[in-house]
């Protein structure tokens, strides 16, 4: 409904509250009045309900962010560990071939120590990227 067709309404209704005895005209404002704080109640309620929407959509957002970059670190991390034990066997089977046994101890160790580290182990940086409140850097 439009402004204009609420017109005639409105000065209906005026004009019937200006004839009307007084206690009616009272009991009118005050109904008129409780519908109008009620509308102003409602609408508070409506902001309060935006400032709830938008703060959960940041808090996703960030949820968002962060799981991108532990998957983007583990991913980093397994892929530079399985170039790392590839190359350590490239050597240890190189070593092995031409029967050269301290590359080949060296070789073993170095791939025993790969294999006792974990970027799952280094807790700290996933822990730090999981702590909210903190600024998530992403390189």
């Amino acid at each position: 409904m439009s402004k204009k067709d609420l017109t005639p309404s409105i000065n209906n209704l005026l004009n019937f509250v200006k004839n009307a005895p007084p206690a009616v005209a009272l009991n009118f404002n005050e109904t008129l009045q409780l519908g109008l704080n009620t509308l102003r109640e409602m609408e508070g309620h409506k902001t309060r309900r935006l400032e709830i929407e938008a703060g959960r959509d940041v808090v996703l957002k960030d949820f968002e962010l962060r799981k991108f970059a532990i998957e983007k670190y583990l991913d980093a991390s397994f892929n530079e560990r399985a170039e790392v034990l590839k190359g350590n066997f490239a050597a240890l089977d190189r070593a092995m071939e031409s029967g050269n046994n301290e590359i080949a101890i060296a070789a073993l160790n170095s791939i025993v120590e790969t294999m006792k580290s974990s970027p799952l182990t280094n807790g700290g940086v996933v822990r730090e990227m999981l702590t909210a409140g903190k600024p998530l850097m992403l390189e």
